[in-house]
């Protein structure tokens, strides 16, 4: 069917999404970073089919909305690392990153399609991905193997304190917080088989 091969040309975009890692340490020309955005519409296609009720119980969890905000900035912090000729490819990527980390990680409760329901680890599969995906992502921007970086400095000055934070030192600071997160979803799935992560009940 034609819908059956969009869908497999969606998934087969995920590819792309590694490819855009490769171009940012240059292993492959930088600008094929912006190839990383080929993996959106796929994301897009499973944030419009997940469970309404279901994501509105998702919103309701504190363990939602700590990975999500400390996740957001510590995004925020790696494209302000960015130089100038890097950023627009690197906010396409780093939005990627993003979307793909609220579908598939945060609100994977939400999926309750046949195939999550009847595979037991495949929601565990994709946070282990995820989460090498992201590691590898963190150690490359904290160590300098990515040439279009810079630790910039921002000096801020509040009431009485005056300070100065760097944006790769943040970008990693705040990125450990999903990072655990994501452990701990991991562990959950593995003891707890078929149950959620986030919302306090079980899967079916």
């Amino acid at each position: 069917d034609f819908l059956d091969g969009v869908k497999v040309l969606l998934v087969n975009c995920e590819f792309f999404f590694i490819v855009g890692i490769l171009a940012m340490v240059e292993v492959v020309p930088y600008g094929l970073t912006w190839l990383a955005i080929l993996a959106v519409p796929n994301a897009l296609r499973k944030l419009f089919r997940l469970n309404v009720e279901a994501l509105a119980l998702v919103f309701r969890e504190l363990d939602f909305w700590v990975p999500l905000m400390t996740m957001i900035i510590s995004c925020m912090c790696a494209w302000a690392s960015f130089t100038h000729e890097g950023a627009p490819a690197a906010f396409g990527f780093i939005f990627t990153v993003l979307l793909k980390f609220i579908v598939n990680i945060l609100f994977a409760d939400a999926d309750l399609a046949k195939r999550v329901i009847e595979s037991k680890g495949f929601k565990t599969v994709n946070t282990v991905a995820f989460l090498l995906s992201i590691t590898a992502f963190g150690i490359l921007i904290t160590f300098g193997h990515i040439p279009l970086v810079e630790n910039r400095q921002y000096h801020f000055h509040l009431l009485y304190n005056e300070g100065t934070v760097e944006s790769v030192s943040m970008c990693t600071r705040f990125m450990s917080t999903p990072v655990l997160f994501m452990f701990k979803f991991i562990v959950k799935s593995l003891v707890y088989k078929g149950r959620t992560v986030i919302i306090k009940m079980p899967l079916v």
